[in-house]
């Protein structure tokens, strides 16, 4: 029985599936192209790390007729394939997408357990509007207060025409949903297809510390599209979020306490202190992300401890400062 299960283990494993890839030069990012009636471009694919590959591509319904894979060494291995785009006269506008895929072909002959690997990537078609249409996104970073928040606007031509006037308004909310500051970006030209962003900067000097909403309006030639996204305000403080509330008498405890970080950078070495009875355990340092969370844990005893409940303080020390719970 023995010699028969290591047998069984080594066909499972001569009949693994190998980590077939699929992989451009160009980075999914600039992967894309945009449709004009008649234009030819194409994609290059390498393929490989199988002895037998098949590629194929899955494109929208309405790319198919404009779609096609070359592919010199069909069911082989390493090899290179192209994807030859050569567009019509019409495309609805919109975003579009056409799926290169590889998939791994068993061994032939080859029985009982066999798995093979599927690789997937993609190039995007954008159509754009005959009418001014532009898309855009928000992005916000977190600081510390004192800091100012930088908001970016992305902005990308989704239309034929160029765009005389873009600009942004954004509207600022608390965690209350009360609006605290609006602030304009700058206002700019944009060419027909053209991708670029506008700014803008917000004093947080009158701001608390803690969590904000931020709306952004995109203004472009009497239109207007919506953004948001958040961001916070640090501030230099640990918080125990959580700790053991329970202790079993006259023995060992194991004490933990859930921390939370409120500042926009690492911290190091942190560690707690946790008094009961009179008596002071300190725990390992630990490390923290920025708004990041933790856990502290020493333990504690209770032989000298009445039943019922006791009072306990847990002191944290972090960047030379301490801060102190009960």
């Amino acid at each position: 029985m023995r010699a028969q299960t290591l047998f069984i283990f080594l066909l499972v494993c001569a009949t693994t599936a190998t980590a077939t890839t699929i992989g451009s030069d160009v980075p999914y990012d600039s992967r894309f192209v945009i449709f004009k009636p008649g234009i030819e471009t194409s994609f290059s694919f390498n393929v490989g790390q199988a002895r037998s590959v098949e590629t194929y591509i899955v494109a929208d319904e309405l790319l198919k007729p404009y779609v096609t894979l070359i592919d010199p060494q069909p069911n082989g291995g390493d090899r290179t394939v192209t994807v030859k785009i050569k567009f019509g006269n019409t495309l609805p506008p919109g975003e579009h997408t056409i799926h290169v895929g590889a998939r791994e072909l068993p061994p032939p002959g080859v029985k009982g357990i066999i798995t093979t690997t599927t690789v997937q990537t993609a190039i995007r078609v954008f159509s754009l509007s005959s009418e001014k249409s532009i898309r855009g996104s928000l992005e916000i970073n977190d600081v510390n207060e004192g800091e100012n928040v930088s908001f970016v606007v992305y902005v990308q031509s989704w239309t034929y025409q160029d765009i005389n006037s873009v600009y942004a308004d954004i509207d600022v909310e608390d965690a209350s949903n009360k609006k605290v500051a609006t602030v304009r970006t700058n206002e700019i030209f944009l060419k027909s297809e053209e991708r670029t962003s506008v700014s803008g900067v917000l004093d947080t000097k009158n701001l608390t510390p803690g969590f904000y909403n931020a709306k952004a309006t995109i203004f472009y030639d009497g239109q207007a599209i919506v953004s948001r996204g958040t961001f916070k305000i640090g501030t230099l403080n640990v918080e125990v979020v959580s700790h053991t509330k329970e202790l079993q008498i006259e023995t060992l405890n194991k004490f933990e306490m859930n921390v939370r970080s409120n500042w926009n950078e690492p911290l190091e070495n942190l560690y707690g202190e946790i008094t009961l009875a009179g008596k002071t355990e300190r725990t390992p340092n630990i490390n923290l992300e920025k708004f990041g969370d933790g856990v502290l844990s020493t333990y504690i005893s209770t032989h000298e401890v009445k039943t019922g409940e006791q009072p306990i303080k847990m002191k944290l020390f972090y960047a030379k400062k301490s801060s102190e719970t009960t």
